[in-house]
C-alpha cells in the first residue's frame, strides 16, 4: 500500500463520486438492453460493470448473451442510452451528500482539482451545472479525450501531465485520486497514483486495490483534513 502524503492536487472520478449518477447509468442501460432480451441484476452491474464506459458495457452484455454487436448497432445503443440518461438527470436528485463542503474545503486549502471520467463530456457538464459544481474544477478528461478508457491509465496520466503543466511542484505521490469503481481504482493504480475509494457504488471488497476505502464523503474529508 502506498504511503499517502497530504494532497497537493486531487483528481476526481465523476459518476458516484461527484454526482449520484451511477444508478442512473444502470437504469438507462437496463432500459436500452431489455429490448434485446438482455437483463441484469443491480448486484451483477455493481460488481462486474460499474465504472465501464458505455461501449465496453454494451459489448460485455452482448458477449455474455452470445449476441453480436455491430458498430452501427452500438452507435444506436449509445445514442438511446444518452437520451434516457439526460432525461433522468433532469428529474432526479443527483447531489452527493457532503460534496460541496468537501470541494470548498479543498479550494480553501488551494488544492487544484480536476475530473477524469469515462462518461461523455456533455453528460458530466450537465450534471455539474445542475449541482453548481462546475467552477470548482480546472479541467476535465472525459471519454472523448482518450483512446483507451479505464481500467487503462491513459486518462489519469493525461490529467497528471496537464496538472503538472500548471502546477510543476505536483508529483505522483501527492496527486490523490478519488474513485468508486474497481475499473477506476485499477486505472489510477496503473498510473502510479494514490487512490481513495468510496463505497457509494460497490462494496469495499471490490475496491481492495485502493490505498484506503471510505464509506462517505464526510469520512473522506476527515482523512484529508
Amino acid at each position: 500500500m502506498m504511503i499517502m502524503m497530504a494532497p497537493k492536487a486531487v483528481l476526481f472520478d465523476f459518476d458516484g463520486v461527484l454526482c449520484n449518477t451511477e444508478r442512473l447509468h444502470r437504469r438507462a442501460a437496463r432500459e436500452v438492453l431489455k429490448e434485446f432480451g438482455i437483463r441484469f441484476t443491480n448486484q451483477y452491474y455493481d460488481q462486474h460493470t460499474c465504472g465501464m464506459d458505455d461501449i465496453s458495457l454494451f459489448h460485455h452484455f452482448f458477449d455474455l448473451a452470445g449476441k453480436t454487436l455491430s458498430r452501427s448497432l452500438c452507435a444506436q445503443l449509445l445514442k438511446s442510452k444518452h437520451t434516457i440518461f439526460m432525461r433522468m438527470v433532469q428529474t432526479s436528485d443527483i447531489r452527493m451528500a457532503g460534496i460541496t463542503r468537501l470541494l470548498k474545503t479543498l479550494k480553501m486549502h488551494n488544492v487544484p482539482l480536476a475530473i477524469v471520467s469515462g462518461s461523455l463530456r456533455s453528460e458530466v457538464k450537465a450534471c455539474l451545472l445542475k449541482c453548481e459544481l462546475l467552477d470548482f474544477f480546472e479541467f476535465m478528461v472525459c471519454h472523448e479525450d482518450v483512446q483507451k478508457t479505464k481500467p487503462h491509465p491513459e486518462g489519469y496520466l493525461q490529467a497528471l501531465t496537464r496538472m503538472k503543466r500548471h502546477h510543476p511542484q505536483i508529483t505522483k505521490k501527492d496527486c490523490w485520486v478519488i474513485e468508486d469503481s474497481p475499473t477506476g481504482v485499477s486505472a489510477a493504480k496503473k498510473a502510479g497514483l494514490p487512490v481513495i475509494a468510496l463505497t457509494s457504488s460497490t462494496s469495499a471488497q471490490n475496491l481492495s486495490q485502493a490505498d484506503a476505502v471510505v464509506p462517505s464523503l464526510s469520512q473522506l474529508q476527515i482523512m484529508l483534513f
